[in-house]
């Protein structure tokens, strides 16, 4: 994690790109996995935190390594299971032996799609004006603006807060 970004911001941007994602795909399933989220893979992460970790153990090349902690593969997997457990997508964990866990079958769900296709009350881009958040998170990932996605979720969550 970046020492700039707080932990809610990582989680809100994790978030914006698996919506982005999910809201391009819809209404077909698509699988998640971690490394569709994140600069660097999972095996990379792994790789340098075994060197950083100064193990007399040898890096095992299919990942399973239990004494090393990728903070990255927690957080994408407590944010999947946050967004299934509060009804926004549904989709099936997928974790074998040795591998990363991943998700299958990933779709939003009807409630999710409700609130994706809203248009925000107040938009910082004048590009966005009549877009619902579901696009604006869309762009956001695909320009690479970290602020354009944080505040698409912001408003996404803001018309949660509000509606229930």
């Amino acid at each position: 994690m970046d020492i700039k970004t707080s932990s809610n911001d990582e989680f809100n941007l994790l978030v914006g790109k698996i919506f982005a994602h999910l809201f391009e795909q819809f209404p077909v399933p698509s699988r998640l996995y971690v490394d569709m989220f994140f600069d660097d893979t999972h095996y990379e992460r792994l790789r340098r935190l075994h060197e950083e970790s100064g193990s007399e153990f040898s890096f095992n090349i299919e990942g399973v390594i239990n004494h090393l902690h990728d903070g990255k593969l927690e957080l994408f997997i407590h944010a999947v299971n946050w967004l299934e457990s509060e009804g926004f997508i549904r989709c099936d964990m997928y974790c074998p032996l040795g591998v990363e866990p991943e998700y299958t079958d990933a779709v939003l769900t009807h409630r999710a799609m409700q609130f994706l296709n809203i248009v925000p009350d107040s938009l910082v881009a004048s590009a966005h004006k009549k877009s619902v958040i579901g696009e604006i998170l869309s762009d956001a990932v695909k320009q690479g603006s970290r602020e354009l996605l944080i505040f698409g979720v912001k408003a996404l969550f803001h018309h949660l807060q509000n509606n229930f």
